[in-house]
Formats: C-alpha cells, sequence, structure tokens
C-alpha cells in the first residue's frame, strides 16, 4: 500500500536500534533476487535495487554524506526490465534527507550523464562503474515544482511558484515530506514555524500530469477556493494550482486514517466504517461539476491494468502464477481474472475516488469522516471503489474483512447507496486484489516473494468462490 500520509507511506523511515539494522530477505525472496540479477546482467546497479544488504554497503562506501552518514530503506521502486530503475530511499534518522537512486543499462550510459546533468548541485553521488546516480528531491527535474517549494540549503534562490500558491504558503516555511514516487509525484506538508496558520498540503506532479490529478479532486471537493469553504463531499479542498509547475496545494485535514484505527482496535472503529460507507454513497451520488468528456471504456481499462500487473507477476513469480492458474487448458490466473471482469461487466457508472483503501480515509476527533487522495477521481464503475477497499482488507486482516465490508455496507445503504451483490463484486474484487499482489516488491519488503505468493493464492480463492 502506514503513517499518517497520504499515500501509507512511512513519513522518515524507521528509527530506534532495529532501524540500524539491514533486513535480511527470506529464503525465496533471496533466491527470487538472484534469479532476477541474473537475467539483467547488463543493469550493474540493479542489486543496490533488489539487495538491501547490498545496498547499506554500497551506501557505507561511498564517503558521500548523507549516504554514508545512516541506512537507506527502499520504500517505493519502479524497475522496467532490460533498462534500469529508480527507487525512492528513506533514512533511519529523521535528520538525514530523502534521496533517490535511479540506475542504468549499460547501453545507456548517455543517461546517467543527462541524469546528473539534470540533478545539478543536488547530485549527491555518482557511481560510473554501476551506472547509479543518488540525489536529493529537489534533484527530481520530472518534478520541477519542488525546486520551488523545497529547495536545498544553499541552492540558487528559485524561480518563485505562481501567485495563489505563493499565498497558500505564505507564513508556512516548515516543510515535512509525507510521500514520494521519483519522477511521479511528491507530497509534503507545509506548516508556521509557530503553528500559528493551519498547516497546508503540496504536491508536486509532472506538469503534463497535474490537469488530470486536479480534476480529480474537482470531482469530490469542489474547484480550488479559500480554506473552509464547503466541499462536494468532506474531503481536503484544493487550493491553489500552478499549472505550469506541476504544484496544488490542498487543505490538511486534522484526523487519524481509518487503517490506524483497525490496526489497534479503536473504539470508533464501528462507527466510522459505517460513517465511512455513508461517505461513499454520498460520492457515488454526486453529480459532476460541469458536463464530463466521454469517459473511457472502463472494463478496457481495467482489463488492461490487469494484464500490466500480470506482466510484472510473470517477471517476479512465474511458478506461483502457474500454479494458481485455473482448470482451463492454457488459462493463466490472469486470464481467469479477466474472463471474470468480461462476463461480470462494468455495473453502474459514476463518481468514484479511484484508488480507495483504509489508509484513504481519515477520522476526525468528532468522528467525522473525510476521503483524501483525489488524484485518481473521476467518473467509472461503482463496484470498483467497493472492490479496492475490500482488496485492501483482503492483504492487511483477511480474516476481519467480511466483517469490515458488512459494517461499511451498514452506512452505504442507510444513506441511500445501491450496494454491488457478491457476484458483481467477485471479479472485481479479484482484479484489485492482484494488482495488489505487485505491492510488497514495489515497497521493498524482504519477504515480498513470499507475500506475492499468498496475494495470488487469495486471488485464486476469490474466483473459486465464484464458481460454487
Amino acid at each position: 500500500m502506514p503513517d499518517a500520509t497520504l499515500d501509507g507511506d512511512r513519513v522518515g523511515g524507521a528509527t530506534g536500534p532495529a532501524a540500524d539494522r539491514v533486513p535480511s530477505p527470506s529464503g525465496a525472496t533471496a533466491r527470487e533476487v538472484e534469479r532476477l540479477l541474473a537475467a539483467e546482467p547488463d543493469v550493474p546497479g540493479l542489486r543496490l535495487l533488489l539487495d538491501a544488504e547490498a545496498l547499506a554497503g554500497w551506501a557505507a562506501a561511498t564517503g558521500a554524506h548523507p549516504l554514508a552518514d545512516g541506512r537507506y530503506a527502499v520504500r517505493y521502486l519502479r524497475w522496467k526490465p532490460g533498462a534500469g530503475g529508480v527507487a525512492r530511499l528513506v533514512p533511519a534518522e529523521r535528520a538525514l534527507p530523502e534521496v533517490f537512486l535511479a540506475v542504468w543499462h549499460t547501453g545507456a550510459a548517455a543517461k546517467l550523464a543527462k541524469g546528473v546533468g539534470r540533478a545539478g548541485r543536488h547530485a549527491v553521488h555518482v557511481d560510473p562503474d554501476r551506472l547509479a546516480l543518488v540525489a536529493r528531491a529537489a534533484g527530481d527535474r520530472d518534478l520541477p515544482g519542488l525546486r520551488l517549494v523545497a529547495p536545498a540549503a544553499g541552492d540558487e534562490v528559485p524561480a518563485r511558484p505562481g501567485r495563489d500558491v505563493r499565498r497558500a504558503l505564505r507564513g508556512r516555511t516548515s516543510l515535512r515530506p509525507l510521500a514520494w514516487k521519483p519522477g511521479r509525484r511528491w507530497v509534503g506538508r507545509a506548516s508556521s514555524p509557530d503553528g500559528a496558520l493551519d498547516p497546508v498540503v503540496v504536491r508536486a506532479y509532472r506538469p503534463a500530469d497535474l490537469g488530470r490529478a486536479v480534476e480529480g479532486w474537482r470531482t469530490v471537493a469542489g474547484p480550488p477556493g479559500p480554506p473552509g469553504a464547503a466541499g462536494r463531499v468532506r474531503a481536503p479542498r484544493p487550493l491553489a494550482v500552478d499549472a505550469r509547475r506541476g504544484l496544488l496545494v490542498t487543505e490538511h485535514l486534522p484526523g487519524v486514517p481509518l487503517d490506524r484505527l483497525l490496526a489497534v482496535g479503536d473504539a470508533r472503529v464501528e462507527g466510522a466504517l459505517a460513517a465511512a460507507g455513508a461517505v461513499l454513497a454520498d460520492l457515488h451520488r454526486l453529480g459532476p461539476p460541469r458536463p464530463p468528456a466521454q469517459p473511457a471504456d472502463p472494463l478496457a481499462a481495467e482489463i488492461a491494468a490487469v494484464r500490466a500487473a500480470g506482466r510484472m507477476l510473470r517477471r517476479l513469480r512465474p511458478d506461483v502464477l502457474d500454479a494458481t492458474a485455473g482448470r482451463t487448458s492454457g488459462a493463466t490466473l490472469v486470464d481467469d481474472v479477466v474472463r471474470g471482469l468480461l462476463r461480470g461487466g462494468s455495473g453502474p457508472l459514476g463518481p468514484v475516488h479511484g484508488d480507495l483503501s483504509a489508509d484513504q480515509i481519515l477520522v476526525d476527533a468528532r468522528g467525522r469522516v473525510s476521503v483524501l487522495d483525489l488524484d485518481e477521481a473521476g467518473r467509472g464503475p461503482l463496484v470498483a471503489d467497493v472492490a479496492d477497499l475490500a482488496a485492501s482488507w483482503l492483504v492487511e486482516a483477511p480474516a476481519a474483512a467480511d466483517d469490515r465490508l458488512g459494517r461499511l455496507l451498514d452506512g452505504y445503504a442507510a444513506r441511500g447507496g445501491s450496494w454491488p451483490d457478491p457476484d458483481a463484486l467477485r471479479p472485481w474484487l479479484a482484479a484489485r486484489l492482484l494488482r495488489r499482489a505487485v505491492a510488497p516488491f514495489r515497497t521493498g519488503s524482504p519477504t515480498w516473494a513470499e507475500q506475492t505468493d499468498e496475494l495470488l493464492r487469495r486471488v485464486r480463492g476469490v474466483l473459486d468462490r465464484g464458481q460454487r
């Protein structure tokens, strides 16, 4: 998929004695790492992305500050077979900056030089032999807004962001990173040093991606406006946009993510689940803020996403993917999921969150529920939001998933929502669960192989229940 962040990423990494130990990969994961490395001999830095011990040893040997001063862990990994990859590295010590590590194929040495040039003074370390670059967040040139809102100490005076963004950030000079997918998106919380001003959330995107994200926020929370204005559904309001530099500033709402309440068995959970169901029903009944463009075929988009996940899973765990295939000759688990989607169809369409999980549901001290992280919001199958929540619970607490979903249903139905029947939900649940099966690898888990295997078996179980 957490700490109180917008993406479910940990903030600043672990602290204390445990953070000083490099997590050793499990037997199955260690074997799979070696297999993947053997298949990619022309990406000499790939071991740094996939092997935590190798990363720690290499970082300590660089002599480069801040790498040599602390242990870093992979929290986000994007790997393109045959080309290279990039990872977000989170330090064990909060005082150290987050950095990204990029590695390239031997046939793309020119890209290393280009990456170094684009990072400029934000480059921390360059290893020509491994075709590897480490740089601070402000060196992520795919996210140009970062240099404006989070320049490094001693950096040149940056160009100023747009007027509306400057106004939204005025007096809020303390910036804490919350989530970062290098080359894709960065999220941070800006606050005033004395706490006199309410904090806001700063989001940096690739400029080409900003328009889609703003439309998602507008779908649920309404158009950008002043703080405290009424929204369409309780959600952080967009406050300011800088389209040229890919910046969006939104409200910061106080509260605790629902996944935390569930993890500790907080007494507010039962009411929060019903309230979350009511908010989801409200979201699904929203009228468009303006006439939308004709939506793309949502079923085709889901099938494409399932097949893309299947291609990565074929790289990561081919034997297990085959072992979980159905009884149809020549069919794979991915084929079975696609067949279920085609049989069930999309169902009713309407406004959806698009990436819903319990860490994207916020509960405040008064029990009010908000939805967060609206980048993917838009028009789509209503069943997809339900499937996303159910899939997240099947990953985190499978024994409790049915009970949690039932309590959410109570609030959804009480607000007038029409809940999908099990036969309509099952293929979408299998699809969203399969798409989550690559998450342990992408988040750098030392047991990603075993976790992936278990998720694939749960996908098979969801499909088999529908065949009884």
